[in-house]
């Protein structure tokens, strides 16, 4: 019998909303912002994921179960709760279920691929495991797309404004919080055709008012991360939308009607076909065994080579500015520079390999 492949050097420490709030795990969102601080926990690349629905910390490490527990512990006394570790194929296997939205608010969902991309963009120690890891994910976005378990227009945003199916057009509508949630919800708006919402914040923003100058109106959306039910609308609104977990908004006239988060996530749209579903788990299946092969797999120049080219191409937008272009140009610019790359790493890898 052939020796048990080592378990990869790989960890996730996570707490979602379920365990802790978002004003809770706020607290965590600092944590080792020094790479000083990162290295004396004997990790060697750090991948910090901060949503509306998890913080996450993904690591590298040749003593995984170790670094996890330093870095629970940190988050522990940060946030309150203790964090789920998992370690090795299992910590890889989450990192990609995450990254295709099959542990989100709602299964599939596309905005929390476009948030791992950032994530993994921020890294600045691209050690191989993430690397890797960073290319199998795109990888699996991408068939995800195809596939149709990756739905891009299918979120928090998108079942908040479903409340307002049959309501009159002309509603006055408000927005609270223009954080991750928040900006969900307004371009669910804007996609929906609904009118531009008056936008509110705590602190001053660009395109938004502040608290102190509410006014009445009849659709509330509330987006923002207090510890308990702190708000309370002017007038008698129709509807008041509560994203926040817990509560955020106080008792409401009679006439009111109240969503909140759990309503929103328990009805038809939450969750994936069964279908689907088993689709998503079968491409997550695959990705995972082809990256542990590749993790697995001596490490030569000609693999470096190709490990350096896959992760450029994953990362394509960080090299090359984009910004000003149509999204057209911005395509037909990415599937070029793709190309043209894979042509000339592939002429170099044949001319390194040759006697």
């Amino acid at each position: 019998m052939s020796p048990a492949s080592p378990s990869p050097g790989f960890l996730t420490v996570t707490t979602t909303w379920r365990e802790a709030p978002a004003s809770a795990r706020s607290r965590a969102h600092g944590l080792f912002a020094d790479r000083s601080a990162l290295g004396r926990t004997g990790a060697d690349g750090l991948v910090v994921l901060h949503t509306c629905a998890r913080s996450t910390w993904w690591a590298s490490a040749r003593e995984p179960a170790w670094v996890g527990q330093i870095i629970a512990a940190q988050v522990e006394r940060s946030v309150g709760v203790e964090p789920l570790v998992r370690v090795g194929e299992a910590g890889l296997r989450h990192a990609l279920e995450v990254s295709i939205g099959l542990d989100s608010f709602v299964q599939g969902e596309g905005d929390i691929g476009r948030q791992v991309h950032l994530a993994l963009g921020a890294n600045d120690r691209r050690d191989r495991t993430i690397n890797l890891l960073a290319q199998s994910i795109e990888q699996l976005r991408a068939r995800g797309r195809t596939d149709g378990f990756v739905r891009p227009n299918v979120g928090v945003g998108v079942l908040a404004v479903e409340q307002l199916v049959g309501m009159p057009r002309e509603l006055s509508i408000a927005v609270v919080g223009l954080g991750e949630i928040g900006g969900r919800v307004v371009a669910s708006l804007r996609r929906s055709g609904w009118p531009a919402p008056t936008v509110y914040n705590r602190s001053p923003r660009s395109g938004a008012r502040l608290l102190s100058e509410m006014q009445p109106h009849d659709v509330w959306f509330v987006c923002s991360a207090g510890p308990e039910g702190w708000f309370q609308p002017p007038g008698e609104p129709v509807l008041v939308v509560d994203l926040g977990v817990p509560t955020q908004v106080g008792p409401l006239p009679a006439a009111t009607r109240r969503a909140a988060v759990d309503q929103l996530v328990t009805g038809p749209r939450r969750a994936l076909p069964v279908a689907t579903l088993q689709a998503a788990q079968s491409a997550v299946d695959e990705a995972l065994a082809a990256l542990l092969a590749r993790l697995a797999a001596p490490q030569n120049r000609l693999g470096r080579l190709r490990d350096l080219r896959d992760g450029f191409l994953a990362d394509l937008d960080n090299h090359i500015p984009l910004d000003g272009l149509s999204t057209e140009q911005q395509a037909m610019v990415r599937k070029a520079t793709r190309a043209a790359l894979r042509a000339y790493t592939h002429q170099i890898i044949r001319a390194l390999g040759e006697p």
